[in-house]
């Protein structure tokens, strides 16, 4: 006859042996990764979640990025326009000192015609080229 002699105070002490190095493994891992969900067996539902605000929080680092880049954009522009409003400031200081024509020879308007005609070549430049990320900011105006 053959018998099996079983320690069941044993076996219980050995399962509960495997569960405790399970919620020790699992509160390690929680310790390294500083999250409490790491796998989907950790809570189903709230992996979802996890997964969703991560999409979400992608979505919202793009749109900060383009928001980034467009502040940038806008900056560029705005120092354009800056030069080209101090160009006209002082394109129409010529202009009123050129329409007293009681008080000025010949060769002062000439020379500021020439100071003019500068101003208007540096006008078109800044107008034409200027650019961001190879981009022409004042494309399309007229």
């Amino acid at each position: 006859m053959l018998s099996v002699n079983t320690n069941i105070g044993l076996m219980i002490g050995q399962r509960g042996l495997l569960n405790a190095q399970s919620v020790i493994n699992q509160a390690a891992e929680r310790l390294m990764t500083g999250k409490r969900i790491n796998r989907a067996s950790d809570d189903p539902a709230g992996m979802v979640a996890v997964n969703e605000f991560a999409a979400q929080i992608k979505i919202l680092e793009a749109k900060i990025e383009g928001f980034n880049l467009e502040e940038a954009r806008l900056g560029a522009k705005e120092g354009a326009l800056s030069v080209i409003n101090d160009l006209l400031i002082e394109l129409d200081g010529l202009v009123v000192t050129a329409a007293n024509t009681g008080a000025m020879a010949e060769p002062d308007r000439e020379a500021l015609q020439v100071q003019a005609d500068s101003i208007l070549e540096a006008l078109d430049y800044v107008y034409t080229n200027a650019k961001f990320r190879g981009e022409r900011l004042f494309s399309g105006l007229f």
